[in-house]
């Protein structure tokens, strides 16, 4: 069903052939959700990678998130539990940023906010969206 959507390439870099919209971006994420694994991975903090370098040594390497929701360097409005989900910033799509999260009744939300000019801005903004959920289910 994401229709209006063409990927180029496996890292999300810029192509002038690549393109997305908001509705096609949570089609794929909605799918994404409904699969256990995805939702633990989204979940963590941070990711210890194991792998064999060129040279044939053994290196492990671990990844922070950049969710400032799970590191704590943000916080969530109050009744609101940020599960997981996927930051991106690139020159031209600026700061993007999908979230899988659930309210006090565990009922589950996907926001997405595309093109804010800065990290700040986009999770100022994220919270303010995610703020408004509990004004849905008043």
């Amino acid at each position: 069903g994401a229709v209006h959507s063409n990927f180029v390439n496996p890292h999300g870099l810029h192509d002038d052939n690549q393109y997305t919209t908001s509705y096609d971006l949570y089609l794929i994420f909605n799918e994404l959700v409904k699969n256990e694994e995805f939702v633990s991975i989204i979940n963590q903090s941070s990711y210890n990678a194991t792998y064999e370098s060129a040279t044939g040594e053994t290196v492990i390497k671990e990844f922070a998130t950049t969710n400032r929701y799970l590191k704590g360097t943000e916080t969530a409005p109050e009744g609101i539990t940020v599960i997981g989900g996927k930051t991106g910033t690139t020159r031209k799509a600026g700061n993007c940023l999908i979230l899988y999260s659930e309210n006090i009744e565990n009922k589950s939300y996907i926001t997405l906010l595309l093109q804010a000019d800065n990290g700040n801005n986009l999770y100022k903004q994220m919270t303010h969206l995610l703020g408004k959920i509990d004004w849905i289910i008043s």
